[in-house]
């Protein structure tokens, strides 16, 4: 009916859900009060409701609204920069991880030459040895062959092995050749004797020491050095 006032039920304070944003709060305490106030005017004053009061209650709400947006944003913001920063303290976390792996590495392999330019004098005394008594008693060669085995188990056991030269082409990254020889059933330039042994780092394949050696000879070496001289 006309000018009969039409009310709503609008939730009271303390029925209402509660915002713990403030701007929310805010937001919806305007929201119930508009609300509130169009449910108690009668038709004949929504008719006559003048457009500046509903102009009014608009940028009251934008403002709310603007307000909500400007905090998300502001939120946004931080919790971008935030992980900005969380990504790069994990990367320097990361490269320093990176830094102190490779250091390691570095003072590993430092600490395997070492010990390798100490053991490899002792083998090659042990080697030279076994040749020198190779006519005496068996138990003596069979002693002194021992202690080698053990040396070289020693140089395996910290990552130096030995280079495996004999039979194998020349490859001067590997062998350092000293003589070449007349062997018919080998091809040039093949590894036909070992004069000392040569050994590599297995972690990082660094020569500590190439392999001397004798090669084959080709048809087209001519004054060359000849181990048979």
């Amino acid at each position: 009916m006309s000018g009969e006032k039409v009310t709503a039920r609008v939730p009271d304070a303390e029925s209402s859900a509660t915002y713990e944003n403030p701007l929310v709060a805010e937001f919806a305490d305007g929201l119930r009060a508009a609300v509130s106030a169009f449910a108690e005017m009668d038709d004949g004053e929504r008719s006559t409701m003048s457009s500046d009061f509903a102009s009014h209650l608009l940028f009251a709400l934008d403002k709310q609204v603007s307000g909500l947006l400007a905090e998300r944003d502001s939120k946004v913001g931080q919790l971008t920069e935030a992980a900005a920063h969380f990504r790069r303290g994990l990367m320097d976390a990361m490269e320093r991880a990176k830094r102190l792996q490779r250091d390691r590495e570095v003072l590993q392999a430092s600490a395997r030459t070492q010990f390798a330019e100490a053991i490899l004098p002792v083998s090659d005394a042990v080697e030279a040895a076994v040749d020198a008594v190779s006519d005496a008693d068996d138990s003596v060669v069979s002693g002194i062959g021992a202690i080698g085995r053990q040396l070289e188990s020693a140089l395996e056991s910290q990552g130096i092995v030995k280079i495996d030269a004999l039979g194998r082409p020349l490859d001067v990254e590997f062998h350092e050749p000293i003589a070449k020889m007349d062997s018919p059933g080998d091809a040039p330039e093949t590894v036909v004797a070992v004069a000392r042994s040569g050994f590599v780092d297995r972690e990082t394949g660094k020569v500590l020491r190439p392999t001397r050696v004798v090669i084959a000879k080709s048809p087209s070496d001519h004054g060359a050095l000849d181990a048979n001289d």
